[in-house]
Order: C-alpha cells, then sequence, then structure tokens
C-alpha cells in the first residue's frame, strides 16, 4: 500500500495548481490557532468533542458532566506544534464553529504513547493512549510512504449547530494545504467514528488500516484483564478504528 496518491479528480478538487481560499468571509474563515486561543479551543471541545467522541463515550472519561485533565493536556501539547485550526465567525476573536488538532508525527510516537499510558493515573484515559498507541504501532504509515515525518490530524469537531455549513470539509482541505506548504510528505488522520471515517472516504483518502473494536477488546481483555471493563466497544454504528493516509 506504498506511495498511494488521490485519484487525479481529487487531486484537483483538493489542491488545484492556484491555491484556493476555502473561507466564506461571509460566514466564517479558516484561521490558525495561536498559543493564545487555547483556552477558548479547550472550552470548544469540552462541549463537543469531549462528550460526542465515541471512545469518550463508551468508557465514561466525561460522563459525569466534568472534564478530563488528561485529555485536556494531550490536546494541549498537540496545540504547541502550531499546525492547528479553527473555523470562526466575526473575525480571529469571534465565535468558534469548528476546530482541526493537527501535529507533527515521528517515528517513535508508538513508543512515546506507551510510555504515557504506563504513566497515566486516569485508568480511563489510559485505556484510550493504548488503543491509540496500536493504531500508531499496526498502521505503520511511516514505514508504507518511506517517511520521516507526517502531518496528523488528530482531533477535528464542529459545533453541532453549524453541521451542513462543509465546515469540516474545509478544515481538513486547510489541513491538506497546510501539511503541503509545510513540506510534509506524508498526511494521515484515525478515525474512532464511523461518521469521521466516512467523511474521509468521501474525501477520496485511502484507508491504509482498520481495527474492529470488538476485536481490540478482545486483545485488550488478554493483556491488560484488570483494566479492560467495561469492554471499549463503541455503541453502532462505530464498529471500527481506521487510518487514512495520502502521500502529499
Amino acid at each position: 500500500m506504498a506511495s498511494l496518491h488521490l485519484g487525479a479528480i481529487h487531486q484537483e478538487q483538493w489542491f488545484g495548481k492556484k491555491q484556493t481560499n476555502f473561507s466564506n468571509a461571509a460566514e466564517y474563515e479558516i484561521l490558525p490557532i495561536a498559543l493564545g486561543d487555547a483556552e477558548r479551543v479547550l472550552d470548544f471541545l469540552r462541549r463537543f468533542f469531549f462528550r460526542d467522541e465515541p471512545l469518550n463515550y463508551a468508557i465514561g472519561l466525561t460522563t459525569d458532566g466534568r472534564s478530563s485533565m488528561h485529555l485536556e493536556a494531550h490536546c494541549l501539547v498537540t496545540l504547541s506544534h502550531g499546525l492547528s485550526l479553527m473555523a470562526v465567525e466575526g473575525g480571529p476573536t469571534g465565535r468558534i464553529i469548528g476546530v482541526s488538532l493537527n501535529a507533527e508525527g515521528k517515528p517513535g510516537d508508538a513508543d512515546t504513547l506507551a510510555v504515557e499510558a504506563d504513566r497515566c493515573p486516569d485508568p480511563k484515559f489510559r485505556r484510550i493512549l493504548r488503543i491509540l498507541e496500536t493504531v500508531e504501532r499496526n498502521s505503520d504509515v511511516l514505514e508504507k510512504y518511506n517517511a520521516d515525518r507526517q502531518l496528523e490530524l488528530r482531533i477535528i469537531s464542529v459545533d453541532d449547530s453549524c453541521r451542513g455549513r462543509g465546515v469540516a470539509s474545509k478544515l481538513l482541505k486547510q489541513t491538506i494545504e497546510l501539511g503541503r506548504r509545510r513540506g510534509f510528505p506524508v498526511f494521515r488522520v484515525d478515525c474512532t467514528s464511523a461518521f469521521s471515517a466516512k467523511a474521509m472516504e468521501r474525501a477520496g483518502l485511502p484507508c491504509v488500516y482498520s481495527l474492529s473494536y470488538e476485536d481490540y477488546a478482545k486483545q485488550e481483555a488478554e493483556r491488560y484483564p484488570e483494566e479492560a471493563q467495561p469492554p471499549l466497544i463503541p455503541s453502532s454504528p462505530h464498529t471500527h478504528v481506521k487510518c487514512y493516509a495520502v502521500k502529499l
């Protein structure tokens, strides 16, 4: 599966020869997330992504009405890479209606996640880190594409009231363009949600790895029997975590 590219139609759709401004200024615009935006980005994630993400919900990470300090710290590390984007109405300080949290991925990230999981004092978030490690290690995207780094879209989330306005699509397009401008050889995204996976498929991104939640639950029960309850199996239609990647 090495050296996969988007088809010609998708290349034109996504990247065209002339750089396109995907923002509609009359509605919203796509802007870089600065470090000064971190707190309001976290507030947005608390209201939407933290509660909606299938693994968070299945494991009860934030269903008690409280946020997860470890999940928030994980998001702040991603923001520190300076590659994340937000969709805003009313200018840079306006209302955030969507975010794309992006980071640079390098060889050894699976080992880093494993260490992070072993040290994590929160048993619920530890389980999420372990499944992320499994996907990172088994997908082996950098090896497949003979690359030494990749642009990772780690979180994409849209305000419930703004769905259907193309916000996620524009964030994705701008993220891929950002990767090309910064010289990343590969773009990847791991989808824990069936809905985000369908969005990647509609965009023409190839799936390079898929893991059934039921299969993972069995693996987890064998390796960590004292921690594997309840089974980490989100409700339907979220049956698999999938990795999508493309050479830029």
